[in-house]
């Protein structure tokens, strides 16, 4: 037996609150606030990864204490589907972190950090990778190091 549970997509409200919330924040650039609605559809999963993406590329920055666009952002900046988000975001990633997390996720969701170590050939910057992956909110220490 199953019990169905239907998702709404959220209010333009609700997709401020979250885009405030992601950036602690209460100012938010008008243009991003307007591309975010246009873009996300009410997905709050893809806000959190448009914003993520625009952060990591650097289209959007904090500064003196107020997030800004260093450009305006149109329809090329941001892949219009989650999948392309995420895979954007693995692309962007430096060598050892991509292979690390294509290696952690070899071994399953979550994994001993025991077990990662034994079939990684990353040796010296393990620890620093891992640290970055999990910056990048690509990778949990709870998960890859249960207690």
């Amino acid at each position: 037996m199953y019990e169905e549970i239907r998702l709404r997509n959220l209010l333009a409200s609700d997709t401020f609150a979250l885009v405030q919330s992601l950036l602690q924040t209460d100012e938010i650039p008008p243009n991003l606030s307007k591309f975010i609605q246009k873009k996300a559809e009410g997905n709050p999963f893809y806000v959190e990864e448009a914003i993520n993406a625009l952060v990591e590329k650097g289209t959007l920055t904090h500064d003196n204490g107020k997030w800004i666009l260093i450009r305006p952002i149109g329809e090329t900046d941001i892949p219009p589907t989650v999948q392309g988000l995420i895979s954007a975001r693995l692309d962007r990633l430096e060598g050892e972190m991509k292979r690390l997390l294509q290696e952690a996720s070899v071994i399953g969701r979550a994994f001993l950090l025991e077990v990662l170590k034994r079939i990684t050939k990353i040796e010296n910057n393990l620890n620093r990778s891992l640290h970055g992956l999990e910056m990048l909110d690509l990778l949990r220490v709870g998960l890859f190091n249960p207690i």
